[in-house]
């Protein structure tokens, strides 16, 4: 039995020729970003937020397995509504912490820096108007 063996040299291939048929596994932010339709998702989200009846803390769990794009979508939303200003968002990752002190006193830290930052931008609105 014979055997035939082919081999050729690889031609150069440019970063730009493999983005086209890669992706990197890092999330999106943006719904121009998006190719697994996930944005439609998050649009839902964004409208059950602005529809919301009372004005109670509202709780969103995003559930899903390692991959699926949980972090893309709560960005989506994150801009989507930064951009329509409905809410003041404030991103935290507790991944970034070793010990529960620092956890808790960067995340009130944190969510007391971006209230600020939102009621100084509503009171200098408003402030304007006197």
């Amino acid at each position: 039995m014979t055997e035939l063996y082919a081999h050729r040299q690889p031609r150069p291939v440019s970063k730009q020729q493999l983005s086209q048929h890669f992706s990197a596994d890092r999330p999106i932010d943006l719904e121009e970003q998006d190719e697994f339709q996930r944005a439609d998702f998050a649009k839902r989200i964004v409208r059950l937020i602005e529809h919301r009846g009372k004005a109670d803390c509202l709780v969103i769990g995003v559930y899903g397995t390692w991959g699926e794009g949980k972090t893309s979508v709560i960005r989506m939303i994150d801009s989507m509504l930064v951009s329509s200003e409905i809410a003041t968002t404030y991103r935290f990752n507790p991944w970034t912490f070793k010990e529960e002190g620092a956890l808790l006193r960067e995340f009130f830290f944190g969510l007391s820096r971006a209230l600020d930052k939102k009621l100084l931008t509503g009171w200098d609105e408003f402030a304007k108007h006197l």
